[in-house]
């Protein structure tokens, strides 16, 4: 008993103080830690760069460069704060925090409080970890730190709002420091770090590709092992290193096919009509997008308006009663809907928990998604970076009963994402169109109801919707052919129109209005020249 109280007590007993070292160059943590740096490595470690990714494909030695930057960093710089992340902590735990165990000089460390996640050097340097996405605690606690040097393992599991989060965070001010530093690693994947890094050409962004093949220290067997096992297009990505060989997990749209669209350019069509998607008070946007064909615009995007503001500006962007109007219903839409019924408009009702008219989706919401999804290789959309993250950042899942479920806003919350309101007011113009009920037909199209001449205003109506020219009656002394060059037409062009049920020159065809199936037209409207008819 003696003895072990002895040998605790000598367990107690306080080390041998060691110098504080300094290090000025990389090499320096050779003898602290063993690092040897290989060729790629020390490239991403003297680019001169603020933000570097350094990405690609598994086995490149990623994760040892990030935790020997920031060693080297604190080390480097007395009074630095440092910051290492992952989404998830639990994942950084097992990964990325046992190598920095690994490489960690501990003859430097003044203490490790696991509890607080923090790492104090004896130069008075900090490094703090943390998880960004489950943390909610410990990044409050970020946004009242400064920084500088913050890295973050496995970036493709981030959005880019906590990239932006970080560098706001970048303003300690610390002796000898020339620059503030922003590190990543990430494996190949579509979205925003594609994007910013590797096809924007951002001043102070640096990408350096990572391949197993630049690292020597990897099992002789290794790359044969990966060519085993991993299918194709997980090995183009993960050993070849190619940003364009694989999408995210479940992910909804296809970067390619976003990247597409975003670049064709489309003229102005038929029909037209707004998409709005409702915010008031608070981060999210209210959107207003304008569809002329297959062309879509923004319209105007704006926060922090009341909603009788936010009225006036539909109105203003319509210009008419007539044009239809898509508005998210759900919550604050509600109201929109309501005035602009009220101020005679045409509203179509847009509510995403509604059930779905095709039995394979869980919602209106999956199924409108997925029918922007069937759309977007003929869209031409807005070039627009917000856009383009929010469409590359949805993902959707399969349900225990077989249907398809997109994710909603709450989810991508608790993935640290934004509300994906551009996108989601292109969803509500791009969904399925609805029958026009008699109701609305006679509400937004009281002409064709007129008791006097109803015949002949449908036609002008339907003229007036298409937008087909009227043309006046032909002189006899000219040909059929030459009367319509006249105006600007072809006989294919008339051929067109009355396969339309359309005719340029007196009423040769009924016009015919979409209406619901459920309705019987009497004897007097059908002679009043409404065709009931199926989309």
């Amino acid at each position: 008993m003696k003895f072990n109280r002895i040998k605790q007590r000598a367990m107690r007993l306080p080390e041998k103080p060691t110098k504080v070292v300094s290090v000025s160059t990389i090499d320096d943590l050779t003898p602290l830690n063993g690092y040897k740096p290989t060729e790629k490595q020390r490239l991403a470690h003297s680019t001169p760069e603020m933000f570097v990714l350094y990405g690609g494909a598994v086995g490149g030695g990623k994760s040892y460069w990030l935790v020997n930057e920031l060693i080297y960093h604190c080390l480097r710089y007395p009074s630095a704060r440092a910051l290492l992340a992952r989404f998830y902590l639990s994942s950084l735990e097992k990964t990325t925090l046992l190598t920095l165990e690994q490489c960690l000089p501990m003859d430097q460390v003044a203490k490790w409080n696991r509890t607080k996640h923090c790492i104090t050097f004896k130069n008075g340097s900090m490094l703090f970890y943390l998880g960004l996405g489950e943390d909610q605690r410990a990044i409050q606690k970020l946004l009242s730190m400064e920084l500088s040097l913050w890295a973050i393992d496995q970036a493709e599991e981030v959005s880019e709002k906590f990239y932006h989060m970080l560098n706001s965070r970048l303003r300690l001010k610390v002796v000898g420091l020339e620059k503030y530093r922003g590190l990543m690693t990430s494996n190949p994947s579509p979205g925003w770090l594609r994007q910013r890094f590797l096809e924007s050409n951002l001043a102070d962004h640096k990408f350096i590709a990572s391949l197993p093949t630049d690292n020597p220290f990897l099992p002789s067997d290794y790359i044969d092992n990966l060519r085993r096992t991993l299918p194709p297009e997980l090995l183009a990505a993960w050993l070849e290193g190619r940003w364009d060989a694989v999408a995210e997990e479940n992910a909804l749209f296809d970067y390619e096919v976003v990247e597409a669209a975003m670049k064709r350019d489309a003229p102005k069509g038929s029909p037209e009509l707004l998409g709005c998607d409702i915010a008031r008070y608070g981060d999210c946007e209210t959107v207003i997008v304008h569809k002329s064909g297959s062309r879509i615009r923004f319209e105007e995007i704006f926060v922090k308006k009341n909603l009788m503001e936010t009225c006036g500006r539909i109105i203003r962007a319509a210009g008419h009663r007539a044009m239809p109007i898509k508005v998210d219903a759900t919550g604050l839409g509600s109201g929109v809907c309501d005035r602009l019924h009220e101020l005679g408009y045409h509203v179509r009702e847009f509510i995403s928990s509604a059930a779905a008219k095709r039995k394979e989706y869980y919602n209106k919401r999956s199924e409108a998604f997925f029918h922007l999804k069937e759309l977007l290789p003929t869209l031409s959309l807005p070039n627009d970076a917000k856009l383009r993250s929010q469409m590359l950042a949805m993902r959707y899942r399969v349900m225990s009963d077989g249907r398809i479920l997109v994710e909603g806003k709450d989810e991508l919350k608790r993935r640290g994402l934004a509300s994906p309101d551009r996108l989601d007011a292109i969803t509500i113009a791009t969904s399925d169109e609805e029958r026009l009920t008699l109701d609305e037909a006679e509400r937004f199209l009281p002409h064709i109801f007129h008791p006097a001449s109803r015949q002949k205003m449908a036609e002008a109506a339907m003229v007036e919707l298409n937008q087909i020219p009227t043309l006046p009656q032909r002189p006899s002394k000219i040909s059929h052919e030459q009367w319509l060059a006249q105006h600007g037409l072809t006989v294919e062009d008339e051929k067109q129109m009355l396969a339309n049920g359309i005719s340029i020159v007196g009423i040769t065809q009924q016009p015919k209005l979409v209406v619901q199936d459920d309705f019987d037209f009497d004897e007097d409207m059908r002679k009043s020249g409404c065709n009931k008819i199926a989309r």
